[in-house]
């Protein structure tokens, strides 16, 4: 078994520390904690941490002063700025100071997952471009990514690869026994090549881009995606093209550049679904029965075995043009894959709360409008 990727959390909110802990916890990494930049950076000094999520505003020294210190130490660290509403800015000039990207409060937890997955694969192709130096070690290397994470699309993309390497040896065995002169031939090749090269522009950047898609993580056969609007199961990886066959039937072919170029939405890796319920009162509700339709939210939510107790938020969102407003985010234990567990799941939050607004006698707001006319 490997050992696990270290990563560190930098924020004052528990709440916040928490809640990235489960989440990358759950994920394989090993979490170190601190809640203020000091501490933090004592520790970094101590023990070599590769990734650190830093929250721009913190008690004594803020955020881009820690940035400035970690920049300073005897090796590289990534640093992924935390940010609250209104801050992007702010943030993204802390990554002219060093940082490699920022996350924006509040997330879910997928987007945690998937931008620190983000950030060590950069890290590991870093790693790759100043290793490889010859064929035999980009060979080794290539093998050894694809025992580790047993991509699929990697063994279908490497397999084409020899295929067309086998049948222009092949080509070129047929031409020498025919009595061609293979070394003249070749020799030409340098006169045309730029001819080829031209022609072949197209196929050489969606065969790269293909390799990009595989040491990214992008996504891999048999996985659930979502490119374009249009969502489906990933069945080949070509060295053009990638197949993905739609819920109706239909298989679309897709250059990889396409894919690499843009955002893909990797339906499978979505760790937990998420949910949301916005109920509208009417403004003659008092507070008190504001604080009910709170407490029947978090029952019905929280009661339900598919419920995740660390993942749910409920509360007052003021003023609409014709209502007062009460939202409800909330996880559930079910992967998007689960889609039929899903649909029940909110059938029976939603018929709960239902039931409970009807048992309170507890009236929800309807579009209204007052006119007031003066003779």
């Amino acid at each position: 078994m490997g050992q696990k990727k270290k990563i560190m959390i930098i924020d004052d909110d528990k709440n916040i520390r928490m809640t990235l802990n489960k989440t990358l916890s759950k994920d394989g990494y090993d979490v170190f904690m601190e809640k203020n930049g000091e501490d933090a950076f004592k520790k970094l000094q101590e023990e070599e941490i590769p990734v650190v999520l830093l929250d721009m505003k913190l008690p004594g020294k803020d955020g881009i002063e820690i940035l400035k210190e970690i920049n300073e130490l005897d090796y590289a660290t990534n640093v992924i700025m935390i940010t609250g509403y209104g801050n992007v800015n702010s943030a993204i000039e802390t990554m002219k100071l060093g940082a490699v990207d920022y996350l924006q409060k509040p997330f879910k937890p997928d987007e945690i997952k998937q931008l620190v997955n983000k950030v060590f694969n950069r890290r590991e192709l870093a790693d790759i471009d100043k290793d490889l130096d010859d064929v035999n070690k980009i060979i080794s290397k290539a093998k050894l990514m694809i025992n580790k994470r047993k991509f699929d699309a990697a063994i279908d993309l490497l397999t084409q690869i020899v295929r067309v390497t086998l049948i222009l040896i092949g080509i070129l065995l047929v031409l020498s026994n025919l009595g061609y002169n293979i070394s003249a031939l070749l020799t030409g090749l340098g006169v045309g090549g730029l001819a080829f090269a031209l022609a072949s522009q197209d196929l050489l950047r969606n065969f790269f881009s293909g390799i990009v898609l595989i040491f990214d993580k992008t996504f891999n056969k048999g996985q659930r995606v979502n490119y374009d609007g249009n969502e489906g199961f990933i069945e080949e990886l070509r060295m053009r093209s990638t197949k993905m066959r739609t819920y109706d039937g239909r298989l679309l072919t897709i250059p990889n550049s396409k894919l690499s170029d843009n955002v893909v939405q990797n339906i499978s890796e979505v760790p937990q679904a998420m949910f949301n319920i916005k109920l509208k009162l009417p403004y003659d509700a008092s507070s008190k029965t504001i604080e009910k339709v709170k407490k029947i939210l978090e029952d019905s939510i929280l009661n339900d075995q598919n419920s995740d107790p660390n993942l749910c938020w409920i509360w007052y969102d003021g003023f609409d043009d014709y209502s007062q407003n009460i939202n409800a985010i909330f996880y559930s234990t079910l992967t998007m894959d689960d889609w039929p567990d899903r649909v029940f799941y909110k059938d029976r939050v939603s018929t709960s709360v239902k039931k409970e607004l009807e048992k309170h006698r507890i009236k929800l707001a309807y579009p209204t409008q007052t006119i007031e006319m003066k003779q």
